[in-house]
């Protein structure tokens, strides 16, 4: 190890009256011109600079700290151009026996600002941990120190940069060693900068520090000639074998000036690499592999979550005839793969290694600043459900990481997003998790009265009324189901006649916690209705615009189709709805061409004033409108749903939905009242369409800027509905899976359904 500690002391005791001076004198100590092939560069660290053995490192505050340090990014000039061959760094893991290595990657630059990634240059990376008790130059480790110990292709550079790739924690950084020596005008380079050939076409693409490829010949009669290969450094010398039948490969052999340093390009002609004992491609069940698989990295890693089964790894060679024996696949116990691959003829053996790094990105606490999250918090549960009141402070998310490494990220809910995530990222962002939560606005107790109030207005009554359908219509009214409804005066109702109209009359009182809130029950039966009816109320999501059943031989939906009067012939002027605010309302709205022919047919109606449609659409709502408008036969309600009882309005209409599949709930939970998201509704759209129509015969991903935060049981009904031509989504390009559906959205999506049909 190329450090001495003794510098590292002093420095560390005179760093704070003369850190610019210590800097200064450190760069002083960078690679040693001449002949030295081996020469050491010691990083500047920050302020207070640590002992690298020193015990209490890990818990102090120097750590994680950034005195002076604009975030986890260091830079350094070397003094000249040089030609590297290895790079060796120091640094805490910040844990005392922690067996992740917190990476620090290393970047190369000929000029300011144009960095390329050791990977990017044919570099590879070994991580050593220094173990607790181990002596390095007399001291004892700790046991949280890594050493990274980068094996570079004899590359160029000016400048060396440290970053660490999370971008939001420091790391302590304490001893860079630089192997290799200056290239004075370029002395020790052994690079090419272009090849050319005859024909044929390079695989890969050509660049400096690739040293294998590959070129197709099948159909050649001839292997393709080099013409031309133009060295980096024009004092180099170029040595040219072109392939023969016999070789079947072409190689060019680099020598720099220096007559020391070589580098030797392989250009195999055929479909594959000939005799190779290199790896095409390493794959795993669970997790990715990295950095990307290359000829001159016999190193990879997978990060997977501390849930995530063992992954089982799998490669595939780039000769032929190679063979590749996978003699340890990973384990709790032992964490790594390894695999050995011959080349055809044994005369060459590559091993490759696979390390498995495990992270925690669970939470260990999740709370609201107001409500109850449903189901409890459970570490191993990420979707959540809020119940709130409107009207209230709005619901902030807190959480705290199981592992105080891991990242948080929280997204609040919003005004226009009843939404909230917490994502747990990993220390080095290679996995995550996602805890999901979804607030459930609900009515407090002075908009319940409202609601209620609103629904008595808007009912029906007839002589067939009874105390149930009106105590139904105003539980319907109202979403919050902390309410408590309770008659307090009791019914009364007067049957109409035929010459004079009834009434019906009461008092229902509404009780949230302390506070109560009286519904007067006053209305009107008609002398017209003294025949009886449909009973009116409840249904439909009280008083919003429903849908009507239409008959089997309904024409087809156009804007030129003349309003049916069918269901007004008996109608007076009294009771007959009105749709000139309807119309007013529909006059210039984005959904008109779709929404008018709907309430010009008598498909969709309003409550008198208004087709209420920006109002949110309940999951029972939007069963309800699909049930009704394709004649689909009701089920009458037996036994579904925790949530769902007999006297709910919505009761026949889920106990359908759930039997045809067209719905369905977590277990036995419903959720019949809740506001339908944009992704629930594209699924329960496409169940509907599979059940009449059957299923669609072709789909396309959709392109939605948001894709990918539609959940991934939603993906396939989401793609459909769009090509089905029932889902268009935002002018902003957006689906927006988690927003709730408004009326005005589901009358267009019925629409257009119905269009099938027709």
């Amino acid at each position: 190890m190329k450090r001495t500690v003794t510098i590292l002391l002093a420095i560390w005791l005179f760093v704070l009256n003369f850190q610019v001076a210590a800097e200064d004198e450190l760069v002083n100590l960078a690679l040693g011109r001449g002949d030295s092939a081996v020469s050491v560069y010691t990083v500047p660290a920050i302020s207070p600079l640590p002992n690298i053995f020193d015990g209490d490192l890990a818990t102090s505050s120097e750590v994680r700290g950034d005195e002076g340090i604009d975030g986890p990014d260091f830079s350094f000039d070397l003094g000249g151009p040089c030609v590297i061959s290895k790079v060796i760094l120091y640094s805490a893991s910040q844990k005392s026996g922690n067996t992740v290595p917190y990476r620090n990657d290393i970047y190369f630059a000929t000029e300011p600002n144009v960095w390329h990634k050791y990977s990017d240059l044919g570099g590879s990376v070994t991580y050593t941990f220094i173990s607790k008790g181990e002596l390095v130059d007399g001291v004892e480790s700790p046991g949280y120190i890594c050493k990274h110990e980068f094996t570079m292709p004899n590359i160029n550079a000016k400048y060396i940069r440290m970053k660490d790739p999370l971008k939001t924690k420091y790391r302590i950084v304490y001893e860079l060693e630089v192997f290799g020596n200056y290239a004075n005008a370029g002395s020790s380079v052994a690079t090419l900068s272009s090849i050319e050939f005859d024909k044929g076409v390079l695989e890969p693409d050509f660049y400096p520090y690739q040293t294998q490829y590959s070129m197709n010949v099948e159909g050649m009669d001839t292997f393709p000639a080099i013409t031309n290969a133009l060295p980096t450094d024009i004092n180099a010398s170029v040595e040219i074998i072109q392939a023969t039948e016999m070789t079947k490969k072409a190689e060019i052999i680099v020598t720099a000036q220096d007559g020391v340093n070589t580098k030797r390009y392989t250009i195999n002609m055929g479909n594959e690499e000939e005799s190779s004992s290199k790896l095409k491609e390493i794959t795993a069940t669970k997790g990715k592999v990295a950095p990307a698989v290359s000829s001159d990295v016999v190193q990879y890693s997978i990060a997977i979550t501390d849930d995530d089964e063992m992954p089982i790894i799998d490669v595939s060679t780039v000769s032929r005839d190679a063979v590749a024996t996978i003699l340890q696949q990973p384990t709790v116990s032992d964490p790594k793969a390894i695999i050995e691959v011959a080349n055809g003829d044994g005369s060459e053996t590559t091993t490759y290694t696979v390390d498995v790094f495990r992270y925690n990105v669970k939470l260990s606490t999740l709370e609201v600043s107001t409500g109850e999250l449903s189901p409890e918090f459970s570490p191993t549960v990420t979707e959540y459900t809020v119940t709130a009141e409107s009207g209230n402070t709005p619901v902030a998310i807190t959480a705290t990481a199981a592992d105080s490494d891991a990242q948080l990220s929280v997204k609040q809910p919003s005004d226009t997003d009843n939404t909230g995530r917490v994502t747990v990222n990993s220390e080095d962002a290679s996995v995550f998790k996602n805890y999901n939560i979804t607030i459930r606005y609900v009515q407090n107790i002075d908009q319940a009265q409202i609601a209620a109030l609103s629904a008595i207005r808007n009912y029906t009554a007839t002589n067939d009324t009874t105390e149930s359908d009106i105590f139904s219509a105003v539980k319907t009214a109202i979403n919050n189901p902390n309410i408590a409804v309770d008659w307090t005066t009791e019914f009364s109702k007067t049957d109409a006649t035929s010459k004079k109209s009834g009434s019906i009359s009461g008092v229902i009182t509404l009780t949230l916690r302390d506070e109560t809130r009286n519904v007067d029950i006053n209305n009107t039966i008609s002398k017209l209705t003294v025949s009886g009816g449909s009973g009116g109320g409840g249904g439909g999501g009280g008083g919003g615009a429903v849908v009507r059943i239409p008959t089997q031989n309904t024409e087809p939906l156009t804007d030129e189709k003349e309003p049916s009067t069918e269901d007004n012939e008996s109608s007076t002027e009294n009771n007959e709805p009105s749709t000139e605010n309807t119309n007013d309302e529909l006059t210039g709205h984005w959904g008109e061409d779709e929404i008018r022919p709907l309430l010009e047919s008598g498909v969709v109606e309003g409550d008198g004033e208004s087709l209420n449609l920006e109002k949110e659409v309940t999951r029972a709502e939007f069963a309800t409108m699909l049930i009704r408008g394709f004649d689909i036969e009701v089920v009458k309600f037996s036994d579904v749903g925790n949530d769902v009882k007999a006297e709910d309005w919505f009761a026949d209409y889920v106990q359908t939905a759930v039997e045809n599949k067209i719905m369905q709930g977590n277990g036995d939970i419903l959720r019949p009242n809740d506001f339908i998201t944009r992704e629930e509704a594209a699924t329960v759209l496409m169940n509907t369409y599979e059940l009449v129509f059957g299923k669609l015969k072709e789909k396309t991903e959709v392109s939605f800027t948001d894709k990918n935060d539609i959940s991934e049981w939603a993906k396939d009904s989401v793609n459909g509905a769009v090509s089905a031509g029932l889902i268009k989504g935002f002018e902003t390009g957006e689906f927006m899976p988690f927003t709730q559906l408004k009326r005005e959205q589901a009358m267009v999506m019925i629409y257009r359904m119905l269009l099938h049909k027709s």
